[in-house]
């Protein structure tokens, strides 16, 4: 039945992504192609001026595309649990757990395709596929030989912070919409949704402080020297190999705080949504 979940959620959030996406990279497209000409008829300022307006308003639409792609994906979450569609979705034999992660990994799926197809447009709009390993190249070079792990640590911190982001998202719109308030209190579900997704957020904020300020602790022995020293140590080639060992670390730290909440805010979502349902 998880399959089935899956490939129907997939089928309804790539229909709206595809079609985005699809007008979006046609644009870039024909931006390239027209800094392309440009490129090669120098003689035609106008022409050159064109180019330029074309790529800025390129570049702002794969911006809109993947804002746009993700906030469809709440929508949808939103829309298919908790509204008309609701009704039909929790009629079905399936536990909470699995409507709940259908959710998450099918929008993850999508979000990664838009993550895929702004790269791929900006490379149409720079003519130049793989722009993305010769920033990756550029950085590597720039950084000391020890700390050659930097960059993947970095890369694989970005790619589960937007997993989970929505788990925390999706966590947020669950708890606000089964939330019970009494029948006296009227209160709007998207305003409550917002205000429990600032608490998990500061919430979140507070972990990875304490985390942060006990690592300067253990590391320097001395708060307030800590860092002061990390602080100097990004302008001192010597030790830049011990200051981007020390961001792995505290990148790794921050990433096992948000793996906890995450775990813990699915386990809320799915008991509220099996025990506390409650949709408009």
């Amino acid at each position: 039945m998880l399959k089935k979940l899956l490939y129907h959620d997939l089928k309804a959030e790539m229909r709206f992504a595809g079609m985005f996406a699809g007008i979006v990279f046609a644009i870039c497209v024909l931006s390239g192609v027209l800094k392309g000409v440009a490129d090669a008829v120098d003689t035609m300022p106008a022409l050159r001026y064109a180019a330029e307006f074309t790529m800025l308003f390129g570049g702002l639409a794969v911006f809109a595309m993947v804002v746009s792609i993700l906030i469809y994906l709440l929508l949808f979450y939103r829309k298919n649990l908790f509204k008309d569609e609701g009704y039909l979705m929790h009629t079905l034999p399936v536990t909470p757990g699995r409507l709940f992660w259908s959710k998450v990994i099918s929008s993850y799926i999508c979000l990664l395709f838009a993550f895929a197809v702004a790269y791929i447009c900006v490379g149409a709009l720079c003519l130049k596929l793989n722009w993305g390993v010769e920033v990756l190249a550029e950085l590597r070079r720039d950084l000391p030989q020890e700390s050659a792990g930097f960059v993947a640590v970095l890369l694989i911190y970005l790619f589960l912070l937007s997993f989970a982001v929505l788990i925390v998202i999706f966590s947020s719109i669950t708890i606000g919409n089964t939330i019970q308030l009494g029948a006296r209190v009227s209160v709007n579900r998207d305003i409550l949704s917002v205000l429990v997704y600032a608490v998990i957020y500061f919430i979140q904020q507070i972990a990875s402080s304490l985390v942060l300020l006990f690592y300067f602790l253990f590391r320097y022995k001395n708060l307030l020297g800590g860092f002061s020293q990390f602080a100097s140590m990004a302008d001192n080639e010597q030790v830049k190999a011990d200051f981007f060992r020390d961001i792995s670390v505290i990148l790794g730290a921050a990433g096992s705080v948000a793996v906890l909440l995450c775990v813990g805010l699915s386990v809320i979502s799915i008991h509220r949504l099996n025990k506390k349902l409650n949709m408009d």
